[in-house]
C-alpha cells in the first residue's frame, strides 16, 4: 500500500505519516518547505519520501501527482492534512483571512484529491481512502474521477451554505461571550 499525507512535515500530519508506516509499504509526505520535508523524512525513516507540494499552487499539485504516478504508480490512502489557520490576533482583514483559508483548506484539498484520484488503487481493486483534516470522515471511493461523485456535482451550494452556517454559529458564540 502507498499512503500520501499532505502537510506532513510537523504536527498532526507528521504523526499521521508515522501511523501510516504501520500499514503502508511507502508513505509519501507532501510538504511546501523542502528542508522541513527532508528533516521529517529523516526522522520517519526509509519507507518515507518527501515530495514538494503547495496546495495553493496548481502547478505544484500537478507536478506532485505526476511524480507520485511516475515513481509509485498508485495511491491507496490519501490524508489531506495541509491547511492554514490564522492566529486570533492576526491583523489581516477577516474577508482576506476567509478567502485565503477557503482557497487553501477547501479548494486546495479538492484539487489534490482530484489530481490523485486517477491513481487510486480502486482501478486495481485496492480501494482508496481519502481523509481530510477536520472532517472526521474516512470514506472509500470506487470511482475513477471525483467529478462522478454525486455530492460534488449536485451540491456545490451546500458547501457554501455549510460554511455560512458554521460562521454564523461562531459569530453567535462570539456575541454571546460579549454579552455576558
Amino acid at each position: 500500500r502507498v499512503g500520501v499525507v499532505t502537510g506532513a512535515n510537523k504536527g498532526i500530519g507528521f504523526c499521521i505519516a508515522e501511523e501510516l508506516l504501520k500499514t503502508c509499504h511507502m508513505v509519501l509526505i507532501g510538504c511546501r518547505d523542502d528542508k522541513r520535508g527532508m528533516a521529517a523524512r529523516l526522522k520517519l525513516g526509509n519507507k518515507v519520501r518527501s515530495l514538494r507540494l503547495d496546495v495553493d499552487d496548481s502547478a505544484s499539485i500537478e507536478t506532485f501527482a505526476k511524480n507520485v504516478e511516475l515513481f509509485y504508480g498508485r495511491v491507496d490512502v490519501l490524508v489531506n492534512n495541509a491547511g492554514i489557520a490564522y492566529r486570533p490576533n492576526d491583523p489581516t482583514p477577516f474577508d482576506e483571512q476567509c478567502a485565503k483559508t477557503l482557497r487553501t483548506n477547501f479548494y486546495g484539498t479538492v484539487a489534490v484529491t482530484e489530481a490523485l484520484l486517477p491513481l487510486s488503487g480502486s482501478r486495481k481493486a485496492h480501494g482508496f481512502s481519502p481523509f481530510s483534516r477536520g472532517s472526521c470522515d474516512l470514506w472509500s471511493l470506487q470511482v475513477s474521477n471525483l467529478r462522478e461523485f454525486p455530492l460534488v456535482e449536485r451540491d456545490r451550494e451546500l458547501i457554501s451554505r455549510r460554511g455560512l452556517e458554521e460562521w454564523t454559529l461562531s459569530l453567535t458564540h462570539f456575541i454571546a461571550q460579549l454579552t455576558r
